[in-house]
């Protein structure tokens, strides 16, 4: 896997430590002892496609979340040069062993897409826990992997770039760039995403 430095040299918006070690515990304790969901594609269950539990967290911290992502968006304004709205509920999602979301963009033209994801602009992700080979709040496999970042490199341009994942960093990019998350091989991963419009 490869460090945050990577993305950010190649235009990603990248927060080390967007969470506290402390706010990542409770984060992480808040969704594993939430309500949860199979997460949707489009509004539709579609196991082949995407196996991720989507966790219903009380509004205290899903409002505490959201303030914290809004309070960036000028800087992602600046950094993407371009104007966003606010971002849209936070999603909480957890995933376990063998649990994975396919090769995917979080925006399109598709008529056929619902108009909340043809707006989205900027894709936001925060990991609520690190990747290591041991320890108890770590897991293994699970990379959120980037395609298409050398579009012009006919080598390079199919290749994905797997993300090493710290506690507590934030990552944001094009809701059109093309990702996967691979599945989980060892505990249970937790992050939040939103999207920008």
């Amino acid at each position: 896997m490869i460090g945050s430095e990577f993305f950010a040299r190649l235009g990603f918006f990248v927060i080390p430590q967007f969470f506290s070690r402390e706010m990542c515990d409770q984060l992480r304790s808040s969704v594993a002892s939430a309500e949860w969901k199979p997460a949707t594609v489009e509004d539709e269950y579609i196991e082949k496609v995407r196996k991720t539990s989507q966790h219903i967290v009380d509004s205290v911290m899903k409002d505490e979340v959201q303030s914290r992502f809004l309070a960036i968006k000028p800087q992602l304004e600046s950094h993407f040069q371009i104007t966003l709205n606010e971002c849209q509920t936070p999603t909480f999602l957890s995933y376990s062993v063998g649990d994975f979301f396919m090769r995917h963009e979080d925006s399109g033209d598709d008529p056929h897409l619902t108009q909340a994801i043809r707006v989205r602009k900027v894709s936001a992700v925060v990991f609520l826990n690190s990747n290591a080979e041991e320890g108890l709040e770590t897991y293994s496999g699970g990379a959120l992997t980037f395609y298409g970042i050398f579009p012009d490199n006919p080598q390079l341009k199919s290749r994905g770039f797997p993300l090493r994942p710290e506690e507590g960093l934030l990552v944001a990019f094009s809701s059109r760039m093309t990702h996967e998350v691979q599945p989980v091989t060892r505990g249970r991963r937790y992050s939040i995403v939103t999207w920008y419009s």
